[in-house]
């Protein structure tokens, strides 16, 4: 039977694969509060010409307020996403406190997971963060996506390319 990490991350896997089709960043996210699935999202920055169009940012403010009031309740709020959370994505779960980030690929470029609380207050609502299911899965499409336009990804695709999720 599969647990949970691999039931929500192959549903955000599935989202991935449903931008990479729109020829969108092959990234997809998924919502859980008390393990029930809230929404599900993929990146859509490429069709809006929005760089703030990140699945889990999406995903997170079209939820806002069921995650309030999880956080109010004291329930489990969970982002899975198939790419480690950049900066800015990782930023609003913090503040919209959920608890826990679970991502498939690291992400060698723009990864914020490592990052410490920079205050007491933001130590206070950190989310736990982990690295989940479907490592590999995730890296072949993000690189695939990044191969076929090459110049666009230029800066970015060797690092991936260095970066190899077996390695880890």
């Amino acid at each position: 039977m599969e647990n949970l990490d691999e039931k929500f991350m192959r549903i955000a896997l599935e989202e991935a694969e449903k931008a990479y089709i729109k020829k969108q960043l092959p990234i997809g996210a998924v919502l859980v509060i008390n393990s029930e699935l809230i929404g599900v999202n993929n990146n859509k920055q490429v069709d809006n010409n929005d760089w703030f169009h990140h699945a889990e940012n999406i995903l997170i403010k079209r939820n806002g307020e069921k995650i309030k009031q999880a956080s109010k309740d004291s329930k489990n709020i969970e982002l899975y996403t198939t790419l480690e959370p950049c900066l800015m994505c990782f930023g609003a779960a913090v503040h919209n406190r959920l608890t826990r980030i679970i991502y498939a690929c690291p992400d060698p470029a723009a990864g914020a997971s490592h990052i410490q609380p920079p205050t007491e207050w933001y130590a206070k609502k950190w989310p736990k963060v982990v690295q989940g299911p479907f490592v590999q899965e995730s890296y072949n499409l993000f690189v695939k996506f990044m191969e076929k336009n090459p110049k666009s990804w230029s800066n970015i695709l060797p690092l991936y390319k260095k970066f190899k999720p077996n390695n880890l």
